[in-house]
């Protein structure tokens, strides 16, 4: 499809999205975007940082919805949006908007929106690999850069897109480049939940493992190099429900995760 790149100030909305277990940044849609409305597999960029993402682009009608709107999920994000700046671009339609009678069943359909999303294919290179030279000048200069399609062998010439405040001299947009080639993949695993930062003379519990969907190289997502901590950090006693944190090399959860914990 035709690129499509939607920008704009995350703005307040019904917090449906939150709801149903999917929150979304909301963002205006200038009256010269032709795309069709639907729910689209997109890529969200936060402060130069890019995620994958799915989108929905449209008014809403299950919800009786009339502004035209852009509303994204943003998978592996933490963090509060509004009133910053959300840069979007639409990759894949998936399918039309329509409306749906309960809120169950449109629920339902995002499960298997975001099931598709996560299973498409998606070689990517980590911005930190991307080495560029410009006009066959080797250069150790490193450049953020959004790719979506590179040869196999991860050598060849490409229109880079250029990350804010990125930029190639002479304004050149046509260079050699060199890529890691890493094959993105999502895998479910059972994690133990450590607590971290417990307060002296305090202990920490939690007695559930956590299910969760992990974004990472393939081959690389198992237990061994996926680890999951809360942040008891100042906690007096009590019981609290917390965000669950992710460490290990390039892996990130696919959507928020919270668990309980009690501290005495």
């Amino acid at each position: 499809m035709e690129k499509v790149i939607i920008e704009g100030v995350v703005e307040h909305g019904r917090r449906l999205g939150r709801e149903l277990g999917f929150p979304t940044a909301n963002v205006a849609v200038p009256d010269s975007v032709a795309a069709e409305d639907g729910v689209y597999r997109s890529r969200a960029e936060v402060d130069g940082a890019v995620y994958d993402a799915m989108s929905n682009l449209g008014r809403n009608p299950s919800v009786g919805g009339t502004a035209r709107r852009l509303e994204t999920h943003i998978f592996g994000f933490r963090g509060a949006l509004y009133g910053r700046m959300l840069r979007v671009e639409l990759l894949e339609k998936i399918r039309d908007e329509r409306r749906f009678d309960t809120l169950e069943e449109l629920r339902a359909q995002i499960e298997k929106d975001k099931e598709y999303i996560l299973k498409a294919d998606k070689s990517f290179a980590t911005p930190a690999s991307v080495t560029v030279g410009v006009d066959e000048t080797n250069t150790d200069d490193k450049v953020i850069a959004l790719i979506d399609k590179v040869p196999s062998d991860g050598f060849g010439e490409y229109e880079l897109e250029l990350s804010s405040g990125m930029y190639i001299p002479e304004d050149n947009k046509k260079v050699k480049y060199k890529l890691d080639i890493v094959k993105k993949a999502v895998a479910q695993l059972e994690l133990t939940v450590q607590a971290q930062n417990v307060q002296s003379g305090l202990t920490a519990k939690i007695n559930n493992k956590l299910i969760a969907q992990v974004w990472g190289e393939e081959g690389k997502i198992t237990t061994d190099n996926v680890k999951a901590y809360v942040d008891v950090s100042g906690l007096g006693a009590g019981t609290y429900n917390l965000p669950v944190k992710i460490e290990g090399e390039n892996v990130s959860f696919a959507e928020n995760y919270t668990i309980e914990v009690t501290v005495e």
